[in-house]
């Protein structure tokens, strides 16, 4: 309705006044076109006049009128724009959301009627415009929004008519949401209204109750709209056949669905009549016709909403005529063109399950991963949660027929989870258990075998997962609750193979834990003459493993001899002799043991085993240090290598048979073998140091030192350290002392071992003495000292010399002395016991005690292995050094003079020449002090007495001179 033209006269007549006068007048006789035009003159002419404002709102209101919403709202926009003050700025807020609401705007529209109802709620169209808003929610499917728009429309409602238009939109948003008994009131509170048409109300009221079920009561009310005038006749009667339908009156039902179908105005329903006429005929026995029309409806209905239905009666009917291609091929047609219909899950489920009843895993994965989880649509909520569970169980199971069992228990864990239903989880449990099984992951598979007799102690699957679950708790250790366990299995209700596969798993199994008596039961129930061959043999077998360690020979030659006997070409044979070797080594019966290894690579050369009986065989010849049979054996291993043994090791322990035969070059051929042939083997470094010894001993140091320095690059824990000792070691002997402290160095720790660090502790305080390094050395020293004390060791002695001679470099002679006297005694059998003597005569000397020192000195010049040493011609030159202190420089001539005369040591030459010149030139025989220091600075001028010769001479010359005394030698 349009809002009335309100006239106000100017105060003084003009065009203006005359122009909105004619506007005025055509507007009130609703002439709303001329109107228009009036308008549009009035704002073209004046549109700076203070009518201007107005006239655009009533201008909207006509252009409402023609229905022209679009230039009505713009029509509104210019009125609030111009006029900020004006009774009619509420309608035409309202008017403008109207018109985005009548233009189908509905974001716009339902924005500008928030504004409005949360601005103008004491405006009389507050109430106009709720049922506005619950519309907009209603079409937006925002159910629970519309519920609560119209509930306030219906509160505020200012007429009994819109009263119950708020109440019909209020039932439509309660069926909308599911809340059919809320909205079957609802309707029936607006059929009692009298302001308001009710037709729609009750043929919408009848569709309700067919969806509660009530279907009766249904045909009651769509037989009433059927019979008035109205839109709804015809739709009503199709209601009317689907309510027979579904009281499976099919008579009633498909006499109204053909007079239907001659209807020209149900064309839209025309392929839901079909699919319920084909339904009717498949549900009376027609499935030939009946198929054919659903297959008519998918030719010419393509996109009705009946195909997936349809399609999911086409493939059920081809699963009951075993045509399951036929039936996949619907399945996949439902996944690809309908995947969030109900009957594509049905369909699926119906299809797969074939698949898998036939073991065709892969075909039914295929099918199963083209369709996902979510593709069941929300509001399905049985079939959706149903589906839940389902997919993953149903894939599950198909990966786990197809060897997946990872996948299989991923998916199967995934399908429990999604389900509460416990009667549902069972078998996935079961399939779980199998998953566990197959893997063998036995506390897991005893687990969900153990959950589904839980569940289902009486199911289809109990007998088999208390079969599965009694070898899963034996192979977990659990013997006795196994043991309880496969005796409460029935073994008619088990498929006869998976029991006697189980039974001899269990019997492995408990052979394997030691219980022989339940093995022995277990593998003579599978002996049985009456079981299958190859459980027949394998229980023998199973009866000669058990006798293997018989408390007489004879029981277990007995058992094995039936097993020969029973299957001679059986490859168990030689596992068995294999296993009585092994009894008869633990026993300590060699000889018997290398009888039967013999055995096996003689009679059995083929068997896998026979290369480890011939390697065990040349062990216990090695053993028995029969080299030469070990090494041929060895040989033969080599020569014809088994995938299963390493070339390296044949060759390691060849190369060990050969060292105990005292073949040391043939060993050394096998450690170059291994080095050059197989670099990454454990066992190179090793052979590398083995071979790097065998170098040495042939007097290549060079070639031994390259060697050993990969060793100790490859970083093995065990033969790197034992490597860089000998590195060590060759630098000793080439007197490289920096290098052997380098190398020893490195083994000053407890992580390899108190023996070898003690010997690179002893070689690096070694190194440091012959580098002068005395502090150093001394901490050293001592420490090893502490180590190997108590302990017999070879250079106990020469520690003992080195700490008394550290402590005579020091400065320290009282401890010197000490240490030197203590190991004389210690050691009374020292070879270097000279040097003992030697450091003795040195610490009395520096006590003045020149007598013993003396004694001392000789000890070393009368010493059958240090007499002709340099430290011999050191301890002559010291006695004259005791005389020359005394101040008995003719004794010390004499003592000096032997030095010359008897030790060829230019070093000490030189001194002891130096000092008789010195003793002649204290006693002032300047000639004969001339003489021997010429003598030491022309014939010795390497050496560090010829600097100090050159200096006497000087100093004798200048004394000369101050005595008047020729330097001519008198002749």
């Amino acid at each position: 309705m349009a809002t009335s033209f309100v006239m106000t006269r100017p105060v003084c007549a003009d065009g203006p006044t005359d122009l909105y006068a004619v506007a005025a007048s055509q507007y009130a006789r609703k002439d709303w076109e001329a109107a228009i035009i009036a308008f549009d003159r009035f704002i073209d002419d004046y549109p700076n006049h203070s009518l201007t404002g107005p006239i655009y709102f009533y201008r909207g209101e006509a252009l409402v009128q023609l229905e022209d919403f679009a230039s009505a709202r713009e029509s509104y926009e210019q009125f609030l724009q111009q006029v900020q003050t004006h009774a009619s700025r509420p309608q035409a807020e309202f008017r403008i959301a109207e018109c985005y609401y009548l233009t189908g705007d509905l974001k716009l529209a339902k924005s500008d009627f928030e504004t409005f109802v949360a601005a103008r709620q004491d405006h009389h169209l507050y109430s106009h415009a709720l049922p506005y808003l619950g519309e907009i929610a209603l079409t937006n499917k925002k159910y629970d929004e519309a519920e609560t728009r119209f509930h306030a429309a219906l509160e505020t409602a200012p007429s009994p008519l819109m009263a119950a238009e708020a109440e019909l939109g209020l039932a439509r948003a309660l069926r909308e949401s599911g809340q059919l008994t809320a909205a079957r009131k609802a309707y029936r509170n607006v059929l009692k209204q009298e302001a308001i048409e009710t037709g729609d109300a009750q043929f919408e009221l009848g569709v309700v109750e067919y969806r509660l079920g009530n279907h009766r009561v249904a045909v009651d009310l769509l037989s009433e709209v059927a019979n008035a005038a109205g839109p709804n006749i015809a739709v009503a009667k199709l209601w009317i056949a689907k309510a027979y339908y579904e009281v499976r009156d099919w008579p009633q039902a498909e006499q109204r669905l053909q007079e239907l179908s001659q209807d020209e105005s149900l064309q839209a329903y025309r392929d839901e009549i079909d699919y319920l006429t084909a339904r009717i005929r498949l549900e009376q026995g027609g499935t030939s016709e009946g198929l054919a029309l659903l297959e008519q409806l998918l030719a010419n209905y393509p996109a009705s909403a009946w195909c997936d239905e349809s399609l999911f009666y086409l493939t059920e009917a081809a699963i009951v005529t075993g045509d399951i291609d036929k039936a996949s091929a619907a399945a996949e047609r439902l996944i690809l063109e309908y995947p969030t219909r109900e009957a594509t899950p049905k369909a699926v489920r119906l299809v797969a399950g074939k698949r898998l009843e036939k073991e065709e895993y892969v075909a039914a994965l295929q099918l199963l991963e083209a369709i996902g989880s979510g593709d069941v649509a929300p509001e399905m909520n049985k079939t959706a949660a149903a589906w839940q569970f389902d997919l993953p169980y149903l894939r599950g199971i198909a990966h786990l027929g197809a060897g997946n069992t990872a996948r299989a228990a991923e998916l199967l864990t995934a399908a429990i989870d999604a389900t509460k239903d416990v009667e549902k989880q069972a078998p996935a449990y079961y399939a779980l258990g199998l998953a566990a099984d197959r893997t063998g992951q036995d506390a897991e598979a005893a687990q969900n075998f153990a959950k589904y007799l839980e569940i289902a102690p009486h199911g289809d699957e109990a007998s088999a997962s208390r079969l599965l679950l009694s070898a899963a708790l034996a192979r977990n250790g659990q013997f006795d609750d196994a043991q309880a366990t496969y005796a409460l299995v029935e073994r008619a209700q088990c498929e006869p193979r998976l029991f006697l596969l189980t039974t001899r798993r269990l019997a492995e199994a408990a052979l394997k834990a030691g219980d022989k008596q339940w093995a022995g039961q277990l593998f003579g129930l599978l002996a049985d003459e009456a079981n299958p061959e190859e459980f027949v043999k394998a229980g023998v077998a199973g009866l000669s493993w058990v006798q293997l360690d018989a408390a007489d020979d004879a029981t277990s030659i007995a058992a094995i001899q039936q097993l020969i006997e029973k299957d001679p070409t059986s490859a168990l044979i030689p596992s068995v002799l294999t296993g009585r070797a092994k009894v008869l080594l633990e026993r300590n019966q060699a000889a018997e043991a290398l009888t039967i290894y013999q055995q096996i690579y003689r009679d059995y050369p083929e068997s896998d085993l026979a290369p480890g009986a011939m390697l065990t065989a040349a062990q216990i010849l090695n053993d028995r240090q029969e080299f030469g049979r070990s090494a041929e054996l060895y040989r033969t291993l080599i020569q014809a290598p088994s995938e299963e043994m390493q070339l390296d090791d044949l060759h390691y322990r060849l190369g060990w048979a050969l060292v105990d035969q005292g073949r040391l070059e043939a060993a050394a051929d096998q450690w170059r073998m291994i080095c050059e042939n197989y670099p990454d083997s454990q066992l190179w470094s090793d052979a590398a140091y083995r071979r790097a010894e065998s170098l040495l001993t042939a007097g290549d140091p060079h070639a031994a030192t390259d060697l050993l320095t990969q060793i100790v690059a490859k970083g093995d824990s065990q033969v790197a350290p034992h490597a860089t000792y000998l590195l060590g070691q060759i630098a000793a002997g080439q007197a490289d002392w920096e290098a052997v402290a380098q190398h020893m160095a490195k083994l000053q720790s407890p992580e390899y071992g108190e023996q070898l660090q003690m010997m690179a502790g002893f070689w690096h305080a070694e190194a440091l003495f012959h580098q002068q390094k005395f502090g150093e050395a001394a901490k050293l020293f001592d420490s090893v000292e502490t180590l190997s004390r108590g302990r017999e060791l070879p250079w106990n002695s020469t520690i003992a010399l080195r700490r008394a001679q550290l402590a005579a470099h020091l400065g320290q002679w009282d401890e010197s002395l000490r240490l030197a006297e203590l190991a004389s005694v210690s050691f009374p059998d020292f070879q270097q016991r000279f040097e003992l003597d030697y450091l003795r005569g040195r610490c009395l000397a520096r006590q003045a005690r020149f007598g013993e020192a003396r004694d001392a000195y000789q000890l070393v010049i009368d010493s059958r292995v240090g007499g002709a040493t340099e430290t011999a011609a050191m301890a002559q030159w010291m006695i004259g050094e005791t005389y020359f202190h005394q101040k008995n420089y003719q004794a010390a001539i004499q003592a000096y003079s032997r030095v010359a005369a008897l030790y060829n040591f230019p070093r000490w030459k030189a001194g002891s020449l130096l000092q008789i010149g010195k003793c002649y030139e204290i006693s002032r025989q300047w000639e004969k002090a001339q003489k021997y220091y010429d003598e030491v600075a022309a014939g010795y001028p390497e050496t560090f007495f010829a600097g100090e010769a050159q200096q006497r001479l000087s100093v004798i010359k200048q004394r000369r001179e101050t005595a008047g005394v020729k330097t001519t030698e008198r002749r």
